[in-house]
């Protein structure tokens, strides 16, 4: 009795890697964002929104990914330490954020007057 001949196995296919996969957005913030700081989707004022996007823009300042992002909001939350009674966490990290915006833009003023620093 003849032995049956082994069929040739054809090279197996490989699936494409996808790499730059962007992250999901709702309102030009990452999904991440709402959901490191807890928000709900479906029930998110505008005024907050806007709060969240001021953070995000902070944290993309010297970030190259989004999880570099994460760090950057992780580290400066670990750093103001824990919000009081009744507040979002990003509350206080908008403040924070507003205010160094201020601090930033006062500074350029002051040098573009050309004055010195305090003595």
């Amino acid at each position: 009795m003849p032995l049956a001949k082994s069929a040739e196995s054809e090279a197996p296919v490989k699936a494409p890697v996808i790499t730059d996969i962007p992250p999901m957005q709702f309102d030009g913030i990452p999904i991440d964002f709402y959901r490191i700081f807890n928000v709900d989707l479906g029930t998110v004022p505008t005024k907050e929104i806007e709060k969240l996007k001021a953070i995000h823009e902070w944290s993309k300042e010297g970030s190259e990914t989004v999880g570099d992002m994460m760090q950057k909001i992780s580290k400066l939350e670990r750093e103001l330490g824990a919000p009081a009674l009744n507040e979002k966490r990003y509350d206080k990290m908008f403040r924070w954020v507003k205010m160094t915006k201020v601090i930033t833009e006062l500074e350029k003023q002051r040098e573009s007057l050309g004055v010195r620093k305090w003595l």
